[in-house]
């Protein structure tokens, strides 16, 4: 099936992982991406994954499975809202501005300290 594909070629999210999110064997999962069927319920569970997956595409930020497992809205990760058939799409804009600003402030501190010596964090005592 070309959701999970896609899912997994952008956040490199494992068959494991996957497979423990829909509640099914890794080889059940296998058969889904040759082609097998699938309940009507997971298909949608998958193309909402898909969807959220697209939202970070677009807002170019890195889809790590780290991302989808982040806490927000009510202490819930997209994963959770997989799961719980909850509002993954929904989850995704919310997250993705916040990913945008941390990756922003990482590089202003990063501009910040540029050229600065580093420190190796040890003191000599005399």
């Amino acid at each position: 099936m070309k959701d999970i594909a896609h899912i997994r070629a952008v956040t490199k999210i494992s068959v494991s992982e996957l497979s423990r999110l829909f509640g099914v064997s890794r080889q059940a999962l296998h058969e889904w991406i040759k082609g097998g069927t699938l309940s009507p319920r997971n298909a949608q569970r998958l193309s909402e994954l898909a969807r959220a997956t697209d939202v970070f595409l677009e807002a170019e930020i890195e889809a790590s499975p780290q991302v989808f497992r982040r806490k927000i809205a009510g202490g819930q990760s997209i994963l959770d809202a997989v799961r719980e058939n909850g509002n993954v799409v929904e989850l995704a804009k919310t997250l993705a501005p916040t990913l945008v600003r941390e990756s922003q402030q990482r590089q202003r501190l990063a501009a910040r300290l540029a050229g600065r010596p580093v420190t190796t964090g040890t003191s000599e005592l005399i």
